[in-house]
């Protein structure tokens, strides 16, 4: 199950962090929500799922209640270290830093207003190049 999974992850270049965040939600355990992944990812839910019923009894909310305890909503993403040391560096500006900080001091619980720490950078975004100490 676990080498299907990866491998849909890498054909429709899912973003791992997201992408197990979404299995921790109760209307993706249940079925409800079938936007919570791409289409592509249909067939292994299904699948999943039926696994999930036959081997644990534990119902779907503390089923998602214990993954989101190990599947961070927010992690340091190079796009966002990036911008936070350009605008320290470069204006003095200390304030995403503080923002990044206060986030990233409880990554595993959901903080409305922060949605785009947990979002994978866009296409423009992307960090080719890092340096040790980033």
């Amino acid at each position: 199950m676990f080498a299907a999974l990866l491998e849909t992850m890498q054909q429709t270049r899912a973003d791992l962090t997201g992408t197990f965040r979404a299995l921790s939600q109760p209307s993706v355990l249940t079925g409800e929500d079938t936007s919570a992944l791409p289409p592509a990812f249909a067939p292994w839910l299904e699948r999943w799922r039926q696994r999930l019923q036959q081997d644990d009894s534990r119902p779907p909310e503390v089923r998602a209640q214990a993954m989101r305890a190990v599947n961070p909503c927010y992690i340091p993403r190079n796009h966002l270290v990036e911008a936070m040391i350009r605008s320290a560096v470069e204006q003095g500006d200390f304030t995403p830093f503080e923002t990044m900080l206060a986030v990233l001091s409880n990554p595993y619980e959901e903080q409305p207003g922060h949605e785009r720490f947990a979002l994978p950078p866009g296409a423009d975004e992307r960090v080719r190049y890092t340096f040790c100490g980033t």
